[in-house]
């Protein structure tokens, strides 16, 4: 018989990430969804009322921000969406962002919470 020491946990009793762990897209999608007041179910359904279809972006656009993953991935774990709709949701925000102080206050408070480097 042999003992298994106890390393460093990758996760805490909830199950979230750890501090030193890298930001997850489920993490964001989780804030994204709480900051909106909407499930993370009906986030990622098809349906494309304005209600999902803005923190859908909004989750996307984070997810692009604040991690390293490709589109394609970002996309599968939104849904299973296109590359190209991941990079339109990114170009959405981007063209919103200049004029709607509402949203980017929404975008850095976000990134605060999440501990994202802000841009």
């Amino acid at each position: 018989w042999f003992e298994i020491e106890e390393g460093p946990r990758e996760f805490d009793h909830l199950g979230e990430s750890a501090p030193n762990q890298p930001l997850r897209i489920e993490d964001i999608q989780r804030e994204v969804c709480a900051h909106y007041g909407i499930s993370r179910h009906d986030m990622l359904s098809m349906r494309r009322t304005q209600i999902l279809a803005i923190p859908r972006h909004v989750s996307i656009y984070l997810a692009r921000r604040l991690t390293l993953k490709s589109l394609p991935e970002i996309g599968r774990r939104t849904g299973k969406r296109d590359h190209s709709t991941i990079l339109n949701s990114v170009r959405r925000i981007n063209l919103w962002l200049p004029g709607n102080p509402r949203l980017q206050a929404s975008i850095e408070m976000l990134v605060e919470r999440l501990g994202g480097d802000p841009q």
